[in-house]
């Protein structure tokens, strides 16, 4: 049985791969739409939605705001970003019980057969 698999490997090493899913984090957040392929964006997009979660939460508690938003800014560790996802994405979202980015098939990379898709805020 292959339990507790629900983080795919994405052929590197540990720190790597944290350091390419901080990037695209970074990068989703700041363009509001990237392209990448298929295993990142899923794996993009398990990181992503509760920090836009933590906004929304802020929001409906606004006296856990600060604590919140010291709890984003250990993640993300940029100042204008939570300061975005505080004031710009999390309001979208406060009557959406979840589900906040949208991921697109957008072509087959030629070089070697791998899914490109876009991965946006829906």
């Amino acid at each position: 049985m292959s339990h507790n698999h629900h983080n795919a490997k994405q052929h590197k090493l540990r720190n790597s791969k944290k350091h390419i899913l901080a990037s695209l984090v970074r990068a989703l957040l700041l363009h509001e739409s990237i392209q990448t392929t298929i295993k990142r964006a899923q794996a993009l997009r398990m990181v992503v939605e509760p920090l836009i979660t933590l906004g929304k939460k802020a929001h409906a508690e606004p006296e856990r705001a600060l604590a919140l938003r010291r709890q984003l800014f250990s993640v993300l560790k940029d100042k204008a970003l939570v300061t975005k996802v505080f004031t710009e994405i999390a309001p979208r979202y406060l009557a959406t019980p979840g589900g906040y980015t949208r991921i697109n098939r957008t072509h087959i990379r030629s070089s070697d057969a791998t899914t490109i898709v876009q991965i946006q805020f829906s």
